[in-house]
C-alpha cells in the first residue's frame, strides 16, 4: 500500500494559532535567561501543569543527531492511539517519510531556536486530526541542543 505524500509547514516566525504555544514559549523563554537555550533541569512539571499532558521530549543523539522519545504526554498518546516513549524515530515513521517527519528536529538542533510546525497525524492513520506544536531546544551546557521539547496541540 502507498503512503500519502507527507506535508508539514513550518514557520520560524511562531505566528501561533493556539495562546497554549504562546504560553509555554513564553516559560522556555523565561528559563533560557541571557543563555542560548535553558537545560532540562530548569524546567519544573509544577510549573508547567497545563501542558503536561502534551508535551513530547525527545533525545537528540549523536552527530549526525539521531532522535528518541523520552516523554509522550497522555493526551498525545491518547490522540495518536500509541505511545512510542523510548523508541528512536526512525524505528517509528517509515523511511519514505522519515526526512520530512524529523525535519523540524534537525532545524531546531541546527538553529538553536524553537520552530513552529503544524500538519495533519496522517502517521498515526488520523490524519482528519491537524496538529500545531512547537519545537523548543534544551541544553545542558547552555548552547549545545541535547534535548527538545515538543508542546501539541492536536484537534
Amino acid at each position: 500500500m502507498e503512503l500519502p505524500e507527507y506535508k508539514l509547514d513550518t514557520d520560524e516566525t511562531l505566528a501561533f494559532e493556539h495562546r497554549e504555544l504562546a504560553s509555554i514559549l513564553d516559560y522556555w523563554q523565561q528559563k533560557r535567561g541571557a543563555r542560548t537555550l535553558p537545560a532540562r533541569a530548569d524546567l519544573d512539571p509544577l510549573e508547567m501543569h497545563e501542558h503536561l499532558g502534551w508535551i513530547i521530549l525527545a533525545d537528540v543523539i549523536g552527530l549526525p543527531a539521531r532522535f528518541r522519545y523520552r516523554l509522550i504526554g497522555t493526551e498525545v498518546t491518547r490522540r495518536v492511539g500509541r505511545d512510542s516513549t523510548g523508541l528512536h524515530l526512525e524505528d517509528v515513521y517509515p523511511a519514505e517519510h522519515y526526512d520530512a517527519v524529523v525535519a523540524p528536529f534537525r532545524w531546531v538542533v541546527e538553529n538553536r531556536r524553537p520552530l513552529r510546525a503544524m500538519g495533519r497525524l496522517w502517521f498515526a492513520d488520523r490524519d482528519w486530526h491537524s496538529f500545531e506544536a512547537v519545537h523548543l531546544p534544551l541544553g545542558r551546557d547552555g548552547t549545545t541542543v541535547d534535548m527538545i521539547l515538543v508542546r501539541t496541540v492536536i484537534s
